[in-house]
């Protein structure tokens, strides 16, 4: 049913796009689910033989992969971001343009023009993104450790700018830890350390890789009970 909630939300946009956090959230994630039918079964036929009908398989699901990221990048462009009131809502709204340039930058032939630009306009809606955040004191808000969780993914895996990548998430998660005890709300708290266990993991394979040898301030991070 994730088509249906994608058309309403849709609406609901377009005709009221100052949206509430609830209503962000309803819209993230049905354009997450519709995307992710086809992001799944496109992962699976990268892994299979390149017979004829896998092939053409695999380019419909690359197109509709397209089409779904071009509608919500569209969306946020021209009605989400210029109703946008706040930097908790800017930073959400740009670093979602960024996810899905990056999202359609993957299943793009590597080096090709599209898949640069995709990656081109991913790199600059991750900065927009990431100046909005600037106007956040806490840097452990969870809206905060999203964005630099996914940029710094972007720029290992995707740009393969794998030092940066390490480095961006390595300076995230140090100036992220003492800030997370500033958070009052329980909710908050949770996925915040969900994300900052996410990056730490991400920090140590992407540490091991470049092989750079764990320092003493980087042992395994310790919270208090919530």
């Amino acid at each position: 049913r994730y088509d249906e909630m994608l058309v309403c939300m849709k609406r609901l946009a377009r005709e009221n796009p100052a949206l509430t956090l609830d209503e962000r959230n309803l819209l993230s994630v049905a354009y997450k689910y519709v995307l992710g039918g086809r992001r799944t079964p496109w992962r699976t036929m990268e892994r299979l033989d390149a017979s004829a009908a896998v092939q053409q398989l695999k380019e419909q699901m690359v197109r509709e992969i397209g089409e779904v990221c071009n509608d919500v990048i569209a969306l946020i462009n021209d009605k989400l971001l210029p109703a946008a009131d706040g930097s908790e809502a800017k930073v959400f709204f740009h670093k979602m343009a960024a996810d899905y340039h990056r999202y359609h930058a993957e299943v793009l032939a590597s080096g090709s023009a599209p898949c640069k630009a995709e990656c081109a306009s991913a790199r600059k809606a991750y900065e927009a993104a990431q100046k909005a955040a600037a106007d956040i004191a806490n840097k452990a808000e969870p809206i905060v450790l999203g964005l630099m969780l996914n940029y710094s993914v972007f720029l290992f895996e995707i740009e393969k700018e794998q030092t940066a990548g390490y480095e961006l998430a390595k300076a995230t998660f140090e100036s992220g830890i003492p800030a997370l005890n500033d958070i009052s709300e329980d909710e908050t708290y949770a996925e915040a350390a969900q994300m900052l266990e996410l990056m730490q993991d991400n920090i140590e394979n992407w540490a091991s890789a470049l092989n750079i040898k764990k320092e003493p301030a980087e042992d395994a991070m310790e919270m208090e009970d919530m």
